[in-house]
């Protein structure tokens, strides 16, 4: 009996210790506890770039701002990127996308993404934020404020880094 009760024992551990291996990993599933919400109130811009280099950085910025429509959008599809886990280290980097919002010409809400490690840096006076920003619905909508002639390097290397299917 007491072997069996070992055995049993033996089979829930690895059972239970399988299972952490085929879960989602924690920030896959979870939401901060605090909600990253962009604020629409005040001048929303998007700062896209036309070159952008992991040694040199990014380059020929395209700067265009939002009307409340694809203000309110943007805040959506900011509150729909899951919080970044771990802290991934990588030696070089650009920015894809600088989201700034100004209420009395001050910068109340600001946001950069970048292409490595892929995250959204959410910065406010309250608080600070990592999303992840593979997203391709949040690139779609991004580049899509964009006409063809601009941020040329956001809107390409963008959809290299996304990593869910294309909607």
């Amino acid at each position: 009996m007491k072997q069996r009760v070992k055995s049993l024992g033996a089979v829930l551990a690895i059972a239970v210790g399988a299972g952490g291996l085929f879960s989602l990993p924690v920030w896959a599933t979870s939401r901060p506890a605090t909600p990253v919400v962009m604020p629409v109130t005040g001048t929303v811009t998007v700062t896209g770039f036309g070159v952008t280099s992991l040694v040199h950085g990014s380059s020929n910025p395209s700067t265009v701002t939002l009307s409340a429509y694809q203000a309110l959008e943007l805040r959506a599809a900011i509150e729909s990127l899951s919080p970044e886990g771990g802290n991934p280290v990588c030696m070089e980097d650009s920015a894809l996308l600088y989201v700034r919002v100004a209420h009395g010409g001050k910068t109340i809400w600001n946001a950069v993404a970048d292409e490595c490690p892929g995250v959204l840096r959410v910065t406010n006076p309250a608080s600070s934020h990592l999303m992840n920003d593979r997203s391709c619905s949040f690139w779609h909508l991004v580049n899509g404020f964009f006409t063809p002639n601009q941020a040329s390097a956001t809107r390409r290397d963008s959809q290299s880094v996304c990593a869910d299917p294309q909607d």
